[in-house]
């Protein structure tokens, strides 16, 4: 399936000018399901290539908005696999995204998220990293530190201090992206994010990265407002500020800065 764009013009936009540098004219996911038993449903796209790149998606579950960050890797030259982690299910609210989040039994999904890197590794993939946003952010730096075949990560404003020790960490590059206007306290907010750097840094953590964006919120990284109406109608429920691109602009360039030399590097 290609990747609908319509709700995201950032995205449309950006993975556009991406693929005008690359021989391919647009992006396709396809269903796929891994693991031991085959159980696990996800989407993949993008060419096989030496390096691959997990998505991990945000409370809402697999949505387009996860679709359109994936897609960025993909027209990168990234193999992408975004892991199902609710199994088909999507948050059309706030009360069933919590529900689903509540509900979810992180270890196992970290598990998950291992034979996702395993799955990569068995295609062909030399180096594999994950991206993860909101919930997908705490599970992404779980990952990196729980998973031997997962060898950086990039964590989008989440983080749950209880799912590993930051010493586990060592070794594995890590780059992480806050919002100064973010106000899930103890999750994702300003002291959160201070706190991560602090944490790793005391362990030892020689290359751990912990980027503040002055005009960001919660999911500054969206452009799609879903599934609230209008930005100011999440601003109005959440809090959170709407999207600007040129924050979004800086942070993916870090990002795929971030890859391309602890991923596309290490796969040479």
């Amino acid at each position: 399936m290609r990747v609908d764009l319509a709700s995201s013009p950032f995205y449309d936009e950006f993975v556009s000018t991406l693929l005008s540098q690359s021989k391919d004219d647009q992006i396709d996911f396809a269903q796929v399901a891994f693991g031991p038993d085959g159980s696990i449903p996800g989407s993949i796209g993008g060419a096989k290539a030496p390096s691959a790149v997990i998505v991990l998606h945000e409370w809402w579950g697999v949505t387009p908005q996860v679709l359109a960050h994936a897609a960025v890797l993909a027209a990168s030259g990234y193999r992408v696999l975004v892991p199902d982690l609710y199994r088909g299910e999507l948050g059309m609210s706030t009360d069933e995204a919590q529900r689903l989040m509540r509900d979810l039994d992180f270890p196992a999904a970290v598990n998950e998220i291992c034979h996702a890197a395993k799955y990569l590794k068995g295609e062909g993939a030399r180096a594999v990293g994950v991206l993860g946003f909101n919930m997908g952010g705490a599970l992404a730096l779980a990952a990196a530190a729980k998973c031997a075949e997962v060898g950086c990560a990039v964590c989008c404003y989440g983080v749950n201090f209880g799912l590993f020790d930051p010493k586990e960490l060592l070794g594995k590059p890590v780059q992480s992206h806050f919002g100064a206007s973010d106000n899930m306290s103890g999750f994702s907010d300003l002291a959160c994010a201070r706190t991560l750097h602090i944490t790793l840094h005391e362990a030892g953590h020689p290359c751990a990265e912990v980027f503040e964006y002055a005009r960001g919120g919660h999911a500054f990284l969206n452009d799609d407002p879903a599934p609230f109406d209008s930005f100011e109608a999440r601003e109005a429920k959440m809090g959170t500020p709407p999207f600007d691109k040129k924050e979004a602009l800086v942070a993916w360039d870090r990002i795929l800065g971030f890859f391309a030399q602890h991923l596309a590097g290490k796969a040479d």
